[in-house]
């Protein structure tokens, strides 16, 4: 009587130990949410795995003790004890529920794994959108360059840029592998993990619609400043024969105005040969595509030209041709510029603004400053034969 005293016991015992981890098995969280009753996050995952593995371990560990149950009532039953009927029942009922503990345990199992696999998948989803952000700033900067080195280092750092984008593509397309086999699989948080991989991918798209774009602004602009050096170049071969269409020397005798008109005739046709760089430009500014590209910088800075030929006439003025462009040094003051080799100029009042410089009226700089050229050639006089002739 007592042996069976003890066994009716420890099945009470085993029996309210299996109630009570069946109950931790089946608790369902109250808000229905499935994500959150597994998890809302990687830590939270993989805290309730810990648990998991916890309670697991406690059931198999009541396996010896089940056990113990069920020998103990096959000797009875052997026995032919008088409450051997209670006490069948007792250990039928202590084992069914322990065994109905297997395929709770087992589905959350799975459940927990799932949510730690969708859970890591969007972790890696924000680790992807904070990549995104990061690059975001300087591939869709607004930066063209303030010179044609500026323009060429930034599109050196831009292509880097461009690199690390498409290396990173293989990143992006990993993750979306992953997310679109566990929507496949019919995982229980596709929604949320097509919503995820919908919001990563226009994010993506836009910032690779950014890098290229900012890619064809700075090869706009990249033109546009070569542009602009080619047409300063122009102008600077153009001034330096400015000298020599300017000069009053007609020859003392008819041997130096012989000279005289061979260089004469030498610089015609070297400004004849010069129109076709002359042209070359023109066809170049028509084909740039960035024609709002500023003078010299994308300060800010304002500009002037001037209006007519002029003199100095103190110390802190400069003599200047008609065209030249100058730069405003006081919005508050438009009376000073700063003009070649940085001189300060004060006080024209003859002077336009031509504010952000466009390709097309740069363009026609560099003609009409040989235009100037030829007709002050054609019209200077030259001395033949020790008389004064008009130059052809």
């Amino acid at each position: 009587m007592e042996v069976v005293l003890e066994v009716m016991e420890d099945v009470l015992e085993v029996r309210e130990d299996v109630l009570e981890m069946s109950g931790d098995i089946l608790e369902v969280n109250e808000n229905d949410d499935v994500l959150e009753e597994y998890g809302k996050d990687l830590t939270s995952v993989q805290n309730l795995l810990k648990k998991q593995q916890l309670l697991e371990t406690d059931v198999l560990s009541h396996k010896d003790r089940i056990d113990g149950i069920r020998i103990s009532a096959a000797q009875f039953e052997e026995q032919g004890h008088f409450d051997l009927e209670n006490i069948k029942a007792k250990e039928r009922q202590t084992v069914d529920r322990y065994e109905s503990l297997q395929a709770p345990i087992v589905a959350r199992r799975s459940r927990l794994q799932e949510s730690l696999r969708v859970q890591q998948l969007l972790r890696d989803v924000d680790d992807e959108e904070a990549w995104i952000r990061e690059k975001e700033p300087v591939a869709a900067s607004n930066n063209r360059g303030r010179d044609l080195i500026g323009v060429q280092n930034l599109i050196k750092k831009h292509q880097a840029i461009l690199s690390e984008i498409h290396n990173h593509e293989s990143r992006i397309q990993g993750v979306t592998d992953e997310g679109k086999a566990m929507v496949d699989s019919g995982h229980f948080a596709s929604e949320e993990i097509t919503r995820r991989l919908g919001i990563l991918h226009d994010h993506w798209n836009s910032l690779k619609e950014k890098a290229m774009q900012r890619k064809q602004d700075l090869e706009d602009s990249l033109q546009a400043h070569q542009y602009f050096v080619d047409a300063d170049e122009a102008e600077s071969w153009m001034r330096e024969k400015m000298p020599a269409v300017c000069a009053t020397d007609v020859g003392k005798d008819e041997d130096s105005a012989e000279a005289l008109l061979k260089r004469h005739e030498a610089l015609m046709s070297d400004l004849e040969a010069f129109g076709g760089t002359i042209e070359g430009l023109a066809a170049q500014a028509k084909s740039c595509r960035q024609q709002e590209a500023p003078l010299i910088d994308v300060s800010g800075k304002e500009f002037v030209q001037a209006l007519y030929d002029y003199s100095e006439k103190s110390p802190r003025e400069v003599s200047m041709r008609k065209g030249d462009v100058l730069t405003l040094l006081n919005s508050n003051n438009k009376t000073q510029w700063m003009g070649r080799d940085n001189v300060l100029i004060s006080g024209f009042p003859e002077m336009q603004s031509i504010g952000g410089n466009r390709v097309m009226n740069r363009a026609s700089q560099p003609e009409d400053v040989l235009l100037s050229l030829v007709g002050l050639v054609e019209g200077g006089g030259l001395v033949e034969g020790g008389g004064l002739v008009e130059g052809g």
